[in-house]
């Protein structure tokens, strides 16, 4: 059971509901896993990606992400540059399950959609938005990159 996802399959329409606005790092290797079950469904021919926040997204867990992977940003050694390296690849690759469905992909958007929430609705076929959503690319802020 998925802890920050929601799938339901109901007459070939497939939805997927965040729970929370913010990305846990275990967010990404639950949207791989729900995806990939997607894809492998025949009875799929579309997805909606809603959430049941009061914002679509809030973008990464900053605190989870630190706490889960906070020696790997801030140690300088090539081993740690090597491992955030192959992190990142990872994370860019379970988002990259979305662009691999097979089937089309709408985001349906409310409230904020920030940071990685633009990342992830980058990754759709169709993005709809209600008029109160606001888009919003943090992560220079804070002297990342998206």
């Amino acid at each position: 059971m998925a802890s920050t996802l929601h799938l339901d399959i109901t007459k070939h329409i497939a939805t997927v509901t965040m729970l929370a606005p913010t990305m846990p790092p275990v967010f990404f290797q639950e949207l791989r896993d729900c995806f990939q079950t997607i894809s492998n469904s025949a009875d799929v021919r579309a997805v909606v990606l809603r959430s049941e926040a009061k914002s679509f997204s809030y973008g990464l867990d900053l605190v989870a992400a630190f706490k889960e992977h906070g020696p790997l940003f801030a140690a300088g050694g090539a081993s740690e540059r090597s491992q955030l390296l192959a992190l990142i690849a990872d994370l860019q690759d379970c988002l990259s399950t979305v662009v691999r469905c097979p089937v089309p992909v709408i985001a349906a958007i409310h409230g904020h959609c920030i940071g990685g929430g633009v990342d992830l609705i980058s990754c759709c076929d169709i993005r709809l938005a209600t008029t109160d959503a606001t888009f919003s690319i943090r992560e220079t802020r804070i002297a990342m990159v998206a």
